[in-house]
């Protein structure tokens, strides 16, 4: 997915320098927040004339009087603007190995607690039109959770299967440049309604959903730069299907739950997902009922501390599924490595091979920091080196409709990274190189590698 927009930002960095002075624990602490109170926007003029810390000038009291009454006077006019007319109307593309370039354009236009969204778009490598429409809407509260309510009518072709890891945007410039197309596809025909809480870090789906669903070709012959055909796209179980699916999510490693272990901050996040359906082959007068689901588990842990230095980590992924009866569009895949890399894919493993109705994966990673960079007297940006991280990855999946199966085996791997690899011409975002090598029967001699960003704070 593509929006066309415009925005400009400034930033500058200011850095102090001292030398030889040692850096306190605190400094790195991540407890430590600034809060501002919720009424400080808003407080009198004599409250700031007695309690702040900075005198302000005559110039500037003026610059904020005006700025004040304008808003004041302005505020009606773009609320009620906000009411009526408010939403964004962004251009729509993106591009895969079954429709090809896709274009069209989406709209949102929020009227007070009701948010509509629609988008109308061409796909060339299929000639035709797809398109779905929105209505969203903030009930209110329920049980002090923020609750939401959607509707969505859809004729629309998406990723099969349970892996959302990579954004379609993300998705669409790696098959274009690249020539990879990570997900496989299958194009969707009817409606679903949502209910939806929500609480911190914390969110529960309801979602009952009618459709049809049609297994598509790899129609594409080329990207930008190779003239081939992509790999082809799996696609089996056409039919109808009526599904009901409850989902629970609370938090991610980076943001989830802290828990305070020995003076250590531990971060976790933990998804679940189920549904319960019945389809009907096309053709056919018999409806076939099936169940599926899926736990995944991420866990952040602080192992060594280095003194001043953010302290080594160690880092566990871990995904469940099963499934009975399920049809192609609701197995498990192998998740794998598109360029980029994330925790939990195998960066060895062939693009859309292994699948199946019962998965069983995991993940483990160290980073060392990087005291050995330092240690051996290399070079630093800002006072940081290179980070030394060792992991290792395994997965099995069963019971396949046209993927391949590991049976009891696994496919496995060990993998090296390097991190905080300066970027030029910037200092807020560092990248990440991993390779990895496969041991094992299924995995034994394949080589695979990825690339990842992240900011450098």
């Amino acid at each position: 997915i593509a929006e066309v927009g415009g925005e400009f930002r400034l930033l500058r960095i200011l850095t102090e320098v001292r030398l030889n002075e040692p850096i306190p624990d605190t400094v790195f602490a991540s407890a430590e927040r600034i809060q501002v109170a919720p009424q400080a926007d808003s407080a009198q003029t004599e409250f700031w004339q007695r309690y702040a810390l900075v005198e302000l000038s005559p110039r500037e009291v003026e610059i904020y009087r005006r700025m004040d009454s304008i808003a004041r006077q302005t505020e009606p006019l773009v609320h009620g603007v906000q009411s009526l007319l408010g939403g964004t109307f962004p251009l729509f593309g993106r591009f895969q190995r079954v429709n090809g370039v896709q274009l069209g354009v989406t709209g949102t236009v929020v009227l007070g607690w009701l948010e509509s969204s629609a988008a109308v778009t061409y796909a060339f490598g299929r000639s035709a039109w797809e398109g779905w429409a929105e209505l969203r809407g903030r009930v209110g509260k329920l049980f002090g959770n923020s609750f939401q309510l959607a509707a969505r009518a859809f004729a629309w072709t998406e990723p099969v299967g349970w892996d959302r890891t990579y954004p379609e945007w993300l998705n669409s410039v790696l098959a274009a440049l690249a020539h990879r197309d990570y997900y496989d596809w299958g194009y969707r025909e009817g409606w679903s309604a949502a209910a939806t809480l929500r609480r911190a870090k914390g969110r529960l789906t309801l979602e009952a959903s009618r459709f049809r669903f049609q297994g598509l070709p790899a129609e594409v012959q080329r990207s930008i730069f190779l003239r081939k055909p992509f790999r082809e796209n799996p696609h089996a179980d056409d039919g109808h299907y009526w599904v009901g699916q409850i989902a629970v999510q609370w938090g991610e490693p980076t943001e989830g739950v802290e828990l305070t272990v020995s003076s250590h901050q531990l971060r976790f996040g933990v998804y679940a997902s189920a549904g319960l359906g019945r389809w009907q082959p096309y053709g056919s007068r018999t409806w076939q009922d099936f169940w599926a689901g899926l736990v995944r588990f991420q866990v952040e842990l602080p192992t060594v501390s280095l003194g001043g230095y953010p302290p080594m980590k160690l880092r566990l992924w871990a995904e469940l599924g099963r499934g009975r009866n399920a049809p192609f569009p609701y197995q498990f895949r192998l998740r794998t490595s598109s360029i980029v890399g994330r925790l939990g894919h195998c960066v060895t493993a062939p693009e859309g091979v292994y699948g199946g109705r019962y998965l069983v994966a995991w993940s483990l990673e160290h980073t060392f920091g990087d005291l050995w960079w330092r240690a051996l007297g290399l070079p630093t940006v800002r006072g940081r080196g290179l980070e030394l991280i060792l992991g290792a990855a395994a997965a099995q999946l069963r019971d396949g409709v046209l993927y391949r199966e590991t049976g009891r085996q696994w496919y496995s791997e060990l993998f090296l990274g390097i991190g905080r690899i300066p970027v030029p011409l910037t200092e807020l975002v560092v990248a990440r190189a991993t390779l990895g090598y496969g041991v094992g029967p299924l995995a034994r001699g394949r080589w695979g590698g990825a690339v990842q960003l992240a900011f450098g704070f």
